[in-house]
């Protein structure tokens, strides 16, 4: 039986942790470290917090004083970051803690190339609340140090008069799509000014995308996919991060962190359920783009079993949106998509992700409703039965429908 619990951290991942593990235990002492007011803020409110767009107490969030009447939880006011983890205990402002188990939920920091070029981040509530009282002054242009998920700062600062720069080593679109799906996804999102990382004239720069992890020391850089350092280390958080042309980016989405909180409480619990994949989600002028698994221009270079479809989604005549699977033809499964859909067709995302985390076996996607809801789905997972399952059978039996 857990005694002690130690979590360090506030955000999504941390909060869905706490909920969870409280839902089967209420005996085990648990603590939160952390250095923030509030709890759980969810990534996507970051940047408009960091823009005065919204107040810190209106995004979706817990109070610490909240936490603990709910968790049934004591705070210790402190950086989890300062923290340091030696042989399963806990080391913070010259005190040794050992409790059973230390659950760590990782936070971020900008990257070590472009710390120096940027005055702000917008990496975690208490760093968008900072930023803000800089970004008030600021006028014109502002460098946003995020490739791809950069692209999540470009309507709150063009909301309150900014132009945004995006700064990035690549093109930020085909960093996570295939060079089809990106040149539908610039032509939707429009004009936009892309620079490589220089560093923001008259300061204006802010980091919200370019990242490595933030973790205490004596823990190395993951991706902690089995989330377990060792029996009494849980990282959470970090399991999401993607491999890009910027090389391992820490994953950010609150999907996935909400995910591997309710993992890791399980598996505290002897549980164990599989990690969703990690994906990339950029909400930016009216359009939700995102991207999971495989890219079809990846793995088609070394494979032939890998096949690819893509719809348009139309309405009235004109194409407003574009979906792209990518198929295993040995596995029989999906591996990957690929989506540009205007913001309220954002569960089109969800869906997809289930059915790429559920490995649904590529016979049963006829069973995926067309008609009843949800139609870009059920269409162009059709597409795809009838392209890798339907026509290799009549092929085989060719004359089996006139018999």
């Amino acid at each position: 039986m857990l005694k002690e619990i130690v979590v360090l951290g506030s955000d999504l991942a941390a909060l869905s942790f706490l909920k969870w593990f409280r839902a089967s235990d209420v005996r085990a002492e648990v603590t939160i470290i952390t250095d923030s007011e509030q709890l759980g803020v969810p990534r996507r409110c970051l940047p408009w917090v960091a823009c005065g767009l919204e107040s810190p107490n209106d995004v979706p969030h817990f109070s610490l004083d909240a936490a603990e009447l709910v968790f049934l939880s004591k705070v210790y006011r402190a950086d989890p970051a300062k923290a340091a983890v030696e042989r399963g205990s806990l080391k913070l402002d010259d005190e040794k803690l050992e409790p059973s188990v230390v659950v760590v939920s990782t936070g971020t920091q900008p990257r070590r190339d472009v710390a120096r070029l940027a005055r702000v981040s917008a990496l975690n509530i208490k760093e968008a609340i900072q930023a803000r009282e800089y970004i008030e002054s600021w006028e014109g242009e502002v460098y946003v140090y995020g490739g791809f998920y950069g692209l999540n700062m470009v309507d709150p600062l063009e909301g309150i008069g900014l132009t945004p720069v995006i700064c990035s080593p690549v093109d930020p679109f085909e960093e996570v799509f295939d060079s089809d799906v990106a040149l539908y996804a610039r032509r939707v999102v429009g004009e936009l000014k892309i620079v490589e990382p220089v560093s923001a004239p008259k300061g204006q720069g802010i980091v919200f995308g370019l990242e490595e992890p933030r973790l205490p020391r004596g823990l190395v850089e993951g991706p902690y996919r089995d989330l377990e350092v060792n029996r009494n280390i849980l990282v959470i958080g970090g399991a999401s991060t993607v491999k890009t042309p910027l090389g391992l980016l820490w994953g950010i989405d609150d999907e996935l962190a909400y995910k591997e909180g309710l993992v890791a409480a399980l598996r505290l619990l002897r549980q164990r359920l599989p990690l969703p994949p990690p994906f990339k989600i950029a909400r930016v002028r009216g359009y939700v783009l995102a991207s999971c698994g495989a890219r079809f221009s990846e793995l088609s270079q070394s494979s032939d079993n890998i096949t690819s479809i893509k719809i348009s989604i139309k309405e009235g005549g004109d194409r407003v949106g574009l979906i792209k699977l990518v198929a295993s033809r040995t596995a029989q499964t999906i591996v990957g998509f690929q989506v540009v859909v205007p913001m309220q067709m954002e569960a089109t995302v969800q869906n997809l992700l289930a059915l790429l985390a559920l490995k649904a076996p590529i016979e049963l996607l006829f069973l995926i409703p067309k008609y009843t809801g949800g139609w870009e789905i059920g269409e162009i997972c059709e597409a795809l039965w009838r392209k890798m399952y339907l026509k290799p059978i009549l092929h085989r039996v060719p004359n089996s429908l006139e018999d």
